[in-house]
């Protein structure tokens, strides 16, 4: 770690060809990708010395306590903790309407085909275009209509720290559209598009939070809907130097779609 601005040098895998960012799931462990492993210098959130905000780097620390959490419980999850994301994500945005849009989906390092894999290489979660799509429908069959609108995603680790996979984020406003390359991702719900992250000699800046607590989550933009905005924050799970050997992080997440008029 470097001391002096609380950094550690991480290694990220990007797309290695611009043209086919082949196609993975996370779920069985099935994929076809080209990867090209780079270091980076990965900055610790907390170290800024400033709140980050959704509206400009697109990701935030925010307070989340969870009471007698039941992640093994469907119901629980379904009734108590995705409503208290719903919540969360109104506090942070202003918003009065929050949907879910799918199905929370937990990871870790060893998945068992209902828990996925976590995700180590850097993407997006999905295209802004098949995104409106899918929240079109998902706030039709609510009644909801909106103008405005973006989805977040309310990541949590499920496992108490220290963590020996944590999420990297990009500031959404250093990654160049021009290194965005295409994917395919196929899963519970059939086959999709993603977004894979290209290196280039810009380069991104990126940031991490140690030692997440259960009773905090990161929250961040995984889709802008406005055209004229960066897309959302490339993100994914490195291994933090020095934590190799810990117990396996297990994360949950829960994709909310925020309308604001």
């Amino acid at each position: 770690m470097n001391a002096a601005t609380r950094s550690v040098t991480g290694v990220l895998n990007f797309a290695a060809d611009r043209n086919d960012g082949g196609r993975i799931s996370t779920f069985t462990g099935e994929e076809a990708q080209n990867l090209l492993a780079v270091e980076v210098e990965i900055h610790d959130i907390r170290a800024l010395g400033r709140k980050t905000s959704l509206a400009e780097e697109g990701f935030v620390i925010a307070s989340h306590p969870v009471t007698a959490p039941k992640w093994d419980d469907k119901e629980w999850v379904d009734a108590v903790y995705v409503p208290s994301c719903l919540d969360l994500v109104k506090r942070l945005t202003g918003t009065a309407r929050a949907l879910n849009m799918y199905d929370p989906i937990k990871r870790t390092r060893r998945p068992d085909g209902t828990v996925a894999a976590a995700a180590s290489f850097i993407h997006w979660d999905q295209p802004r275009e098949q995104y409106v799509e899918a929240a079109r429908k998902v706030a039709a069959a609510q009644g909801v209509d909106f103008e405005r609108a973006a989805i977040f995603n309310v990541w949590k680790s499920m496992t108490p720290p220290p963590q020996d996979l944590p999420l990297s984020l990009a500031d959404r406003r250093s990654v160049l559209e021009a290194d965005q390359v295409m994917a395919t991702s196929f899963g519970f719900y059939g086959e999709a598009l993603h977004i894979k992250l290209a290196h280039s000699e810009q380069g991104a800046r990126w940031f991490y939070v140690p030692d997440l607590a259960i009773s905090e989550s990161i929250v961040f933009l995984s889709a802008d809907f406005d055209p004229a905005q960066p897309l959302g924050c490339p993100h994914s799970a490195f291994h933090a130097p020095g934590q190799e050997n810990l117990v396996p992080r297990a994360s949950i997440e829960v994709r909310v779609l925020a309308c604001f008029d």
